[in-house]
């Protein structure tokens, strides 16, 4: 009985052939009692060169064909080793579960005889251990050729390779087909590449189920690598980690070729606790204290508690300090992304803020706000979200939020406008709720610092209380690898509007994600509806400084209707249809995050080295702008 094996170790295929019956050589029975030059054993006495005086071949009638691709040929005088590269090649047509090769001493040289066995011919194909994923037919099509014709190996890893592709196509890429040949019938075994089990390694802080909850795939199933990219694509997301990393190795049980996954990460700190100071165009410096943590209590949820106010320097060494004329803001943000199953998200927000609008920049005729306005919101915000479609990790994502705020009006003296109020109250203040929803779709490769993929959200918030009206607001962004990790295309287009009768408080401004590059951010741009598109060239630098080029176009819009019920007068900032603005910018990664220094030019014709902040604008941030 015959049994010829092919089997499949990790990458490397092995041609293993196995036989219980010995080949029948009569020559080889009559040659045992000559002195024989065995190859696997040769006798050091044997001088260095043997003359080839004639060549055999025995046991295929493609007698021709192994003569053709051997090298010895007859009247040579070579090393008897140098035989085994012959054998290889002998190997290499296919056809042979075992070729011997030996040197028979005749007159005035040697015999070289090679003896070979056949592979039988190919009579059935079967199925050992069916496949659950790709079709068992499309898998066992590339055999079919080989039926009724005698075996050949290399045809065999051919169909076997074309096989496991189909399963490689669908990112099954440790799938891997065993293939076993009895008496003519070949046996297909279709190992699938289970996951026994997923290992964590490098955590220090954070619970390993933080992890284990984005990996969509589970122990039983089939390996995906487009799933698994997919998984870690979600955990570098996440912020908590600076790496993340998967390595596949073998079951501890060893059991139907099951592999253990083990993910690898290096946390990052995700606290952060302490002072801070930063700069921008509206307040100048601003100071603070604060207490951040991305992974509170390294369970995933998000604690932020933050106060800052602006500093006016000016008076603080004169004497003269007025931070009633300050912004300042105190906020407290909790969210746990995984509060319920299935992915469910809470977020909840206490805050308090006191900004200065319009600087009197964007108003004339309206008396007393010449120097501007100050706004205070005091309110709480609470959210839920969830993936949709019945998919915990769907890219399309749905939220509802509910709100209740008042805000409050007063000039730069401290005195309550309270006809600039909706409520028309003494203390100026205003009461709102809002319920809104928002929708979104995110397919980044990473949040913060994306190189492909799109993002998208549209969100419609309803307001009623002293005043009733509908914000709608959308966005969308994708980001294409022009030269991967070298040159990023990023688009970006924004917009929203009010509908209704919106407060004269309640407008959009020219202020962080939705600043036109190359514009004051002090609040002389602002409308009920704007619209602006973004693009970027984006180019590491040097580790850990990259570059942008860009160009920002759009403006802030006002109809006149709202303009008139709200009191403007002429809108000095909005004369132009759309504004642009052109720079170039740097961005540097930080423990804190993304720093963003940008200048943008919006007026060329003035432009030059003397008049840098007269045609264009410095921004600082934290993040892209898109």
């Amino acid at each position: 009985m015959k049994r010829h094996m092919i089997r499949q170790f990790g990458s490397l295929t092995v041609l293993s052939l196995v036989s219980t019956q010995l080949l029948a050589a009569p020559a080889l029975a009559a040659a045992e009692t000559q002195d024989l030059i065995k190859l696997e054993h040769q006798d050091p006495l044997v001088p260095p060169l043997v003359k080839i005086r004639r060549i055999s071949v025995i046991g295929t009638q493609y007698q021709d064909a192994v003569k053709l691709v051997m090298q010895a040929a007859i009247g040579d005088e070579l090393a008897p080793e140098l035989l085994e590269k012959d054998r290889q090649r002998i190997l290499g047509l296919g056809y042979f579960a075992d070729v011997t090769l030996r040197l028979i001493p005749i007159s005035e040289g040697h015999e070289l005889v090679v003896y070979v066995r056949e592979l039988p011919v190919l009579k059935r194909l079967r199925w050992l251990k069916a496949p659950t994923l790709v079709s068992g037919d499309a898998l066992m099509t590339p055999f079919k050729s080989s039926l009724n014709q005698i075996l050949n190996l290399q045809d065999l890893e051919q169909a076997k390779q074309a096989a496991e592709s189909l399963y490689r196509s669908q990112g099954y890429v440790l799938a891997h087909l065993e293939l076993q040949e009895a008496d003519g019938e070949l046996g297909l075994l279709m190992h699938e590449g289970l996951v026994e089990s997923f290992e964590i390694e490098g955590l220090e802080r954070s619970d390993q189920n933080i992890i284990l909850r984005e990996i969509r795939l589970k122990p039983g199933e089939a390996f995906n690598q487009q799933i698994m990219e997919a998984d870690l694509t979600r955990l570098r997301n996440l912020g908590y980690f600076d790496s993340v990393s998967l390595r596949p190795e073998p079951g501890k049980q060893d059991k139907d070729h099951q592999f253990r996954m083990v993910v690898s990460v290096k946390e990052k700190q995700s606290r952060d606790v302490g002072l801070n100071f930063s700069l921008n165009n509206r307040d100048g410096v601003l100071g603070g204290l604060h207490y951040t943590d991305s992974n509170f209590l390294g369970n995933g949820q998000y604690l932020n508690l933050t106060f800052q106010a602006g500093l006016d320097v000016l008076g603080l060494f004169t004497g003269q300090a007025n931070q009633s004329q300050r912004s300042f803001y105190g906020r407290v943000d909790f969210s746990d992304p995984w509060l319920l199953p299935g992915r469910t998200s809470f977020g909840a927000s206490l805050f308090s803020e006191r900004t200065p609008l319009f600087y009197g920049s964007a108003l004339n005729g309206v008396p007393g706000l010449e120097n501007g306005l100050l706004q205070t919101r005091t309110g709480v915000n609470l959210s839920l979200g969830q993936p949709l479609f019945g998919d915990a990790y769907s890219p399309w994502r749905g939220n509802v939020s509910f709100g209740a705020e008042q805000v409050a009006l007063m000039d730069f003296s401290q005195v309550p406008r309270r006809e600039l109020s909706l409520s028309k109250r003494f203390s100026a203040t205003d009461v709102f709720f809002n319920l809104g929803g928002s929708l979104s779709y995110d397919t980044r490769n990473y949040a913060l610092n994306p190189t492909k993929g799109i993002y998208g959200s549209l969100s419609a918030q309803p307001v009623w209380g002293d005043g009733s009206y509908l914000r709608v607001m959308g966005n969308l962004s994708t980001y294409i690898p022009v030269i991967p990790e070298a040159l990023t295309l990023a688009f970006g287009l924004q917009g929203g509007a009010y509908l209704g009768q919106q407060p004269l408080y309640e407008q959009f401004f020219g202020t962080g994600y939705s600043t036109i590059r190359g514009w004051q951010e002090n609040g002389s741009l602002f409308g009920n509806k704007y619209l602006i598109g973004s693009v970027e060239a984006r180019f590491p630098i040097f580790q850990p400084v990259s570059g942008v080029l860009f160009t920002d176009i759009g403006n802030f819009f006002m109809d006149e209707r709202s303009r008139m019920s709200n009191g403007f007068g002429t809108l000095t900032g909005n004369a132009l249809p759309f504004k642009y603005g052109v720079g170039a910018g740097l961005r540097i990664e930080t423990p804190l995050g993304l720093m963003r220094l940008d200048y943008g030019v919006r007026d060329f014709s003035s432009w030059g080295w003397n008049s840098l902040l007269e045609a264009g604008q410095l921004h600082f941030s934290i993040g892209h702008k898109f």
